[in-house]
């Protein structure tokens, strides 16, 4: 038997490079693609998590305005990936909250209608400084996040050229 010129396995052994070459092909295209898509809709959906913290914190601090109760409320700063056998995910996101600068607000032509509003407001044009709360995060997959804003009341976000209102307050 002449082993140099016995080529009999030949198609078998290009036959597994192939398939074994096809399938980190498709390793390499699932974690390029599939992993930062399910990425993105995952950070889509901690950013609606924290405007929704951030509505129940307007509820609070509604509540606690006309109580002598102290009530917390929890933001949750950032989020987390699942861990995935064979695939890598980028670190986890974390945003913070800040408050914002102080500024004035003028009230104008206000007429108090109830009686116990009449004992907190007469009718003068009132200033009132404050500052409110923001929360910008910087994530992986999900570019256009907006800052989510909390300002007198009024929860918006801010997409750099345009302001969307989340909730108007009360």
């Amino acid at each position: 038997m002449d082993f140099i010129t016995d080529n009999r396995g030949v198609s078998e052994v290009i036959g597994a490079i192939l398939v074994f070459g096809l399938l980190i092909t498709l390793l390499a295209v699932f974690q390029t693609v599939a992993v930062p898509a399910a990425n993105e809709e995952i950070e889509f959906e901690h950013n609606q998590d924290v405007q929704n913290d951030f509505v129940k914190f307007h509820e609070a601090a509604t509540r606690i305005g006309s109580t002598d109760r102290s009530e917390s409320v929890g933001i949750r700063a950032g989020t987390g990936y699942p861990t995935r056998l064979l695939f890598f995910n980028p670190s986890d996101p974390a945003g913070a909250v800040r408050t914002t600068d102080s500024r004035s607000v003028t009230f104008r032509n206000i007429t108090a209608t109830e009686p116990e509003t009449r004992d907190y407001f007469n009718g003068t044009v009132g200033n009132i400084n404050g500052s409110g709360l923001s929360y910008s995060v910087d994530y992986n997959e999900y570019r256009n996040a907006p800052t989510t804003n909390y300002e007198y009341g009024l929860l918006y976000n801010d997409f750099g050229e345009e302001q969307v209102i989340r909730n108007s307050g009360s």
